[in-house]
């Protein structure tokens, strides 16, 4: 009788001690299995193109010269995204999206649903990571946008990934340091800027020497001693040069760890800046205007109640500024029974920024007022979901974007002069008269320019709904209330112009590549890994095409784009007083093109897609609570759904009558 008794105790133990086995066995089965590489990024913190690629020319940094310039590949021209400062920036290069698409639209920024600031560079640091979304697959009908691997690590997971000194941290599986006491006592109290990079470079190197664990599959690493030199004593400074002098010397060592482990020839290095910097001489401060002005602008204090505007400046050379809505201006909200609160909740429609009442017969034209502040030179106002109007002061023009399957198309079209003065040079002519372009035309024909990609990084600001109303940018000597001899933050090319060096497998020796922007490298990684591209993202593999799509679909796409963008421009088919007319604008504007290979299609395909978006999104708000922050987000998302489908359905229409079916 005790043998059965005994079997059954072993056969238990057996259970107890294999179950997790197996179960781990099993789901090591399940892990995608990924190239065997290695891949790690060093960011530069605030290391403008021309100062890196300058002291490697000069025979400065000869490691980075020797590995990266010489048998490597670099950007010739790579661009930021904007605001140009470290937290949006960070999260591209490891999510491929904008900071309009991210949620990290800044370095501050106002949650109209708690009506609360958050702030990255106080206490809210802690949430940064949290706070990151993808506006991409939030709306993509094949994923569970709540379980979305965003960033690379947590793509990657399980596999080992680790967080060196980065303010992005989301899916590392370890991170460095946990909080960074000794990197703030570096720098606030013991004037040791150059520590702060040492203390990273220590951290790398054990990572990559230890031997009883997983050395990481990829390794994020900030580097903040350039950036706070420069802020402190200006552009390019000699203490700059000396901590880009002391990365050469540890890249040596670094190059070295990875030989005698016999990882070198298996590992990509990446090397690139998160932004650049310009010289400063002033502060810019907009409260004192608009006090004078009447409004009553938002302080630190969490009991102030019934203000019209939060600044969000944080000391650099852009600013995003929310004004107070009323519920007429939030747009079309389903399932609705309640009322927004007055202070600064909902987002003002356009107008209501051009006369902004301060009284019960009074207003103020928002735009006009900041345009006669002296020390902006830019000020960009979202205007509804398909526009972005931009101002100088002098000048006016109009962005215009369409959202056609994975792509996004802009246009622009100035007034009496050109804000972001493109439209003066000969091969920038033809764009400028509003059609809509690819992005990637964009980039091409704007990267070295004074605003470089300014279509598309203005473009793309307000997207997700965590920016604010209005984005002022600085003159190009000025910064926000902080005084400092150097800062970044705006669309100058001296902020969104930085660099790119790679060192890896199959990367050709003195290869250059550009123009690309800082989203590219997330899809290059994607690649390198060996992971299939779901396209949730804004880049596009920095080796490969600058499109997903054939020639001829592409084609057919911007058709579709320009389609919805002149519909966009007029009332709803069914409320033109004379239908005849608009089929006569329509044939004219489209006739050479009614022939376009894959039109139909492209039509059809575009309408099937907006449907099972609506329908994603449409299931997912019922159930979610106000204060949730997908909820504004679904509820434009819908909005402008809807308006594309109304949009493609009467140029279909249009089309189908052009061509006699």
């Amino acid at each position: 009788m005790k043998t059965p008794k005994v079997l059954f105790i072993i056969s238990f133990l057996v259970c107890l001690i294999a179950g997790p086995l197996l179960s781990a066995r099993a789901a090591v089965k399940e892990i995608p299995p990924i190239k065997d590489v290695r891949v790690i990024l060093f960011i530069l913190d605030g290391t403008p193109k021309d100062f890196l690629y300058g002291l490697i020319n000069n025979g400065d940094l000869p490691t980075i010269k020797d590995y990266f310039w010489d048998n490597g590949a670099h950007a010739n021209g790579m661009t930021s995204t904007f605001p140009s400062q470290s937290a949006s920036a960070y999260q591209s290069f490891i999510t491929g999206l904008f900071a309009g698409r991210s949620g990290i639209p800044y370095l501050q920024w106002y949650d109209r649903a708690t009506q609360k600031d958050i702030d990255y560079l106080g206490m809210d640091f802690v949430r940064v990571s949290d706070d990151m979304w993808n506006y991409w697959a939030i709306q993509d009908p094949a994923t569970d946008h709540y379980k979305y691997p965003i960033t690379i690590m947590e793509k990657l997971k399980p596999y080992p990934t680790a967080s060196v000194y980065s303010e992005i941290r989301r899916g590392a599986k370890e991170q460095f340091p946990k909080i960074p006491l000794m990197a703030l006592a570096d720098d606030f109290l013991l004037e040791r800027q150059d520590m702060l990079d040492v203390r990273a470079y220590r951290t790398v190197k054990s990572l990559f020497k230890r031997k009883h664990r997983q050395i990481p599959k990829f390794t994020i690493v900030g580097l903040y001693s350039t950036d706070v030199f420069q802020h402190a004593e200006g552009a390019r400074t000699s203490d700059a040069k000396y901590s880009l002098v002391q990365f050469d010397h540890f890249m040596k060592e670094f190059i070295d760890i990875l030989k005698k482990r016999s990882l070198f020839e298996k590992t990509y290095i990446v090397v690139a800046a998160d932004h650049g910097m310009h010289d400063i001489t002033h502060d810019v401060d907009l409260e004192p205007a608009f006090k004078k002005a009447g409004l009553n602008v938002k302080s630190g204090n969490p009991r102030q109640k019934g203000a019209d505007v939060f600044i969000s400046e944080r000391g650099v050379s852009a600013a995003h500024l929310y004004f107070k809505g009323d519920f007429s201006d939030v747009g079309e909200i389903i399932n609705a029974d309640h009322k927004f609160k007055p202070d600064l909740d909902g987002r003002p429609k356009f107008e209501r920024l051009r006369k902004y009442p301060i009284g019960e017969d009074k207003s103020v034209d928002i735009i006009e007022l900041l345009r006669g502040n002296e020390g902006l030179s830019l000020v960009v106002a979202r205007d509804g979901h398909e526009k972005v109007q931009v101002y100088s002061k002098e000048c006016h023009a109009t962005i215009s974007k369409v959202s056609v399957g994975r792509n996004v198309y802009y246009g622009y079209a100035p007034d009496s002069c050109d804000p972001l003065k493109y439209c003066d040079k000969e091969a920038l002519k033809k764009y400028c008269g509003g059609v809509v372009y690819e992005e990637k035309d964009w980039l091409n024909l704007t990267w070295d320019a004074d605003y470089p990609d300014g279509v598309v990084q203005l473009g793309q600001v307000f997207d997700d709904g965590r920016g604010g109303d209005i984005f002022v940018v600085a003159d190009d000597k000025g910064g926000f209330y902080k005084q400092k001899d150097a800062t970044h933050g705006s669309l100058i090319k001296e902020d969104m112009s930085v660099p790119l060096l790679i060192h890896g497998p199959d990367v050709a020796a003195g290869m250059v590549v550009g123009p690309i922007r800082t989203v590219d490298l997330f899809p290059t990684m994607l690649d390198w890994f060996g992971f299939n591209d779901d396209r949730n993202h804004d880049g596009h593999n920095i080796f490969g095409p600058r499109t997903y799509e054939t020639p001829e679909k592409d084609r057919a796409l911007q058709v579709v784009a320009n389609m919805i963008s002149f519909m966009q421009k007029r009332p709803p088919l069914r409320m033109a007083p004379n239908q005849d007319d608009v089929l006569a604008d329509f044939k004219k504007k489209f006739g050479s093109e009614m022939q376009v290979d894959g039109l139909s299609t492209a039509i059809d395909d575009e309408l099937g897609l907006l449907a099972r978006k609506l329908n994603k999104l449409e299931g997912i708000f019922p159930n979610l609570h106000r204060k949730d922050l997908l909820y504004p987000l679904v509820s434009e998302l819908i909005d402008k759904l809807r308006q594309d489908t109304s949009y493609l359905n009467d140029a279909d229409q249009l089309y189908h009558s052009s061509i006699g079916h």
